[in-house]
């Protein structure tokens, strides 16, 4: 994201590569720490579950139930907070990209697609459909900055 936003950056950008870059920077935050709360259930807290008296067990159960809530709200495509970072940096790099011209036009279109299908993720609530809508703009999103 920082070659990006180097590549986007001019004398009058407007400040959308710097609101891009440090949405991205959000966004990478909230998602690593989604994976390690998820890492921490997994690792340290499921193999101690196993053969545990059960009041040790109702313990776990309540630690590993509150570190995934966590991880869920830190990022959760639909629900997260990160994904809404996630959502603003394709945003701004998109609507960067169409201003500057100094990246082909398709790639603002197709971050600004992918910011679209994201943000329609937190409609899930009316139908799950939504959900694989946000996971097409993520799957638009590793295909516009695998490269």
């Amino acid at each position: 994201m920082l070659a990006i936003y180097w590549v986007l950056r001019a004398e009058n950008d407007r400040g959308l590569p710097a609101v891009g870059l440090f949405t991205s920077a959000l966004f990478w935050i909230f998602h690593t720490i989604h994976n390690l709360s998820m890492l921490t259930v997994l690792q340290d807290l499921a193999p101690r579950y196993v053969g545990a008296p059960q009041e040790s067990r109702l313990a776990i159960e309540a630690v590993a139930t509150a570190l995934l809530g966590f991880a869920n709200a830190a990022f959760n495509i639909g629900k997260g907070v990160g994904a809404l970072f996630f959502v603003g940096s394709l945003a701004a790099f998109g609507g960067a990209t169409l201003l500057t011209s100094r990246l082909p036009r398709w790639t603002g279109y197709l971050a600004l697609a992918a910011s679209f299908l994201g943000l329609l993720a937190y409609l899930q609530f009316i139908s799950e459909v939504f959900v694989f809508v946000g996971l097409l703009g993520w799957v638009l999103y590793i295909r516009l900055y695998s490269k």
